[in-house]
């Protein structure tokens, strides 16, 4: 592909000042969306809080750094916790979600009925109910099907995400695996800045070291004869 026009909105001041801004509280790490550093301070000051409410509304901004993160393993256990300590019933309600999209369907369909409880209108969540019963089916019907999934060799453990196709059908996707470029890691994730990567017989590799930099780049989309990429 040639003469690739690079269109930018840049932002640097704000996610500037966000990322080299040294933190010292939970607080303060979680207002400014430093999440992957606000989880270490949280954390512990969850195990010094001495009342039930302060632990409630620390477990709950670990729940939601752990969410922003895309870690729900751990978001349920801090939202199980926001909600044992008395925090609101949002917390509830994101403990129930995460059960769901982490594929706990079990546990997910009986959140949703006790959250529908809560709020005073049993039948709230009933589609919700519905849906994670018939996914728990589909998964306990599986090994009959006859076929397995796998997962396609240039996944990783990272974010892979926002495929976009472009000239002779190969496609690009964005990445905050650890080969991505620079050495700092993005505070919101913890994991390094996204980059962009090219499939190539099912593997990913760097996209244009002239356009990937150390910090984010991502979403790409491309004009309908390939010359011009967003």
């Amino acid at each position: 592909m040639k003469n690739i026009c690079l269109l930018i909105l840049s932002l640097s001041m704000v996610y500037g000042c966000t990322y080299t801004l040294k933190v010292k509280d939970g607080k303060t790490a979680y207002d400014l969306k430093q999440y992957a550093v606000a989880t270490n301070f949280l954390q512990k000051e969850f195990a010094k809080a001495k009342t039930k409410g302060e632990k409630g509304k620390i477990a709950f901004q670990l729940g939601e750094s752990f969410r922003q993160m895309h870690n729900d393993a751990k978001a349920t256990v801090w939202y199980k916790q926001a909600y044992d300590n008395g925090s609101n019933l949002d917390a509830l309600r994101e403990y129930t979600y995460c059960l769901k999209r982490a594929e706990n369907y079990k546990d997910a369909a009986a959140a949703f009925k006790t959250l529908g409880l809560e709020i005073g209108s049993p039948y709230e969540y009933r589609r919700e109910i519905t849906a994670c019963n018939v996914a728990q089916g589909w998964i306990d019907d599986a090994k009959y099907a006859g076929f397995t999934v796998e997962t396609a060799g240039f996944n990783s453990p990272a974010a892979d995400y926002s495929p976009a196709v472009i000239d002779g059908g190969k496609v690009v996707i964005s990445s905050d695996r650890a080969a991505s470029t620079g050495a700092a890691n993005y505070t919101w994730t913890g994991n390094k800045f996204s980059d962009l990567y090219i499939i190539e017989n099912n593997a990913a590799k760097t996209f244009d070291s002239q356009i990937n930099t150390p910090f984010n780049e991502a979403t790409a989309a491309f004009s309908g004869d390939f010359t011009d990429m967003f």
